[in-house]
């Protein structure tokens, strides 16, 4: 299969960039990553020139960052499948399958099992913030949004999916399109797609990006293959997980470990993963920051183990 992997950023998440590709490049993938961003290019890729398009390449290794500025005035969490849809078909025109990874995920094991799962249909991952069951009352509102508007529902579905993370074969890209189709839809009512969040959960459009994602694999003729919350290390994984998503503030590279500790917050998950790929194919930080930061996250793992808050 010829994948291509995609992210959209800005601000210090290029700090999660970088070490997305290390992951990639460190788990066997080889290929490009086309990362779409605002504002200045990242430190790391600043002394290559800019094409004419003013795209920048990078090279991580086996792995090609590919940065792209890109004029959307939409908030990139809502941009996502009109993103993937313009990377399938201009930017790799020959991919079988496109993935998006959000930029504060790492990925963990194996890329080849990452195909695997695509080929089973588009690859989600379960939240970790709450349960929507078959028979919730959000699953009801969106099945009856999705009705009014012609789509019968296809998949009884029962695990509510992270949009950090999605996988889908280029003969299941009308997923993508349904999804870009939903969102827009729903601006109406969830508030404009210029920010992230302006409601709260009793709407059944809440989270724009994240409701409309689980709608449209509801509503998809195309077969869908959903991971359970351990696949982005948000419960423990026997092993090590599939991808490691640090959702909390702050992120690991901004995060100051002993000082949490000490106010008892233990490092995470994604805060060790994190720190795993910092140092290559792009180093982000020098040797010694490194030493030292790996450091201070073990000590305060330490402290952790006897001081928390509760």
């Amino acid at each position: 299969m010829h994948s291509v992997v995609t992210t959209l950023f800005e601000g210090d998440y290029h700090y999660g960039v970088a070490t997305l590709a290390n992951s990639l490049a460190r788990n066997g993938y080889t290929g490009r990553l086309y990362a779409g961003y605002r504002g200045p290019p990242p430190p790391w890729a600043a002394h290559v020139p800019a094409a004419a398009d003013g795209s920048r390449r990078v090279a991580a290794g086996p792995v090609e960052i590919v940065l792209i500025p890109h004029p959307t005035a939409l908030h990139f969490t809502h941009f996502k499948p009109w993103w993937m849809q313009e990377v399938l078909d201009c930017h790799e025109p020959a991919a079988d399958a496109v993935f998006y990874f959000d930029p504060d995920i790492v990925v963990c094991s194996r890329w080849s099992y990452f195909e695997e799962w695509a080929g089973y249909g588009i690859a989600l991952c379960e939240d970790n913030h709450y349960h929507v069951g078959a028979h919730h009352p959000l699953r009801h509102a969106w099945a009856a949004f999705a009705r009014e508007r012609g789509h019968p529902v296809v998949h009884s579905l029962s695990r509510y999916c992270n949009g950090g993370f999605q996988g889908v074969q280029r003969a299941h890209r009308s997923f993508l399109s349904t999804w870009a189709e939903l969102i827009r839809a729903v601006e109406p009512e969830s508030g404009s797609l210029h920010q992230w969040r302006s409601l709260d959960r009793t709407h059944r459009f809440w989270s724009a990006n994240q409701d409309t994602m689980n709608l449209a694999a509801m509503i998809t003729p195309h077969p869908v293959s959903i991971y359970g919350p351990n696949g982005m290390d948000f419960i423990p994984s026997p092993g090590r997980p599939l991808m490691s998503h640090a959702i909390d503030l702050p992120k690991p590279w901004q995060k100051h470990f002993l000082l949490s500790a000490l106010r008892g917050q233990a490092p995470s998950r994604p805060d060790r993963r994190f720190w795993e790929y910092v140092d290559g194919p792009i180093p982000l930080f020098s040797a010694g920051t490194v030493r030292a930061r790996r450091s201070a996250l073990h000590l305060a793992a330490f402290i952790g183990r006897f001081y928390r808050r509760t």
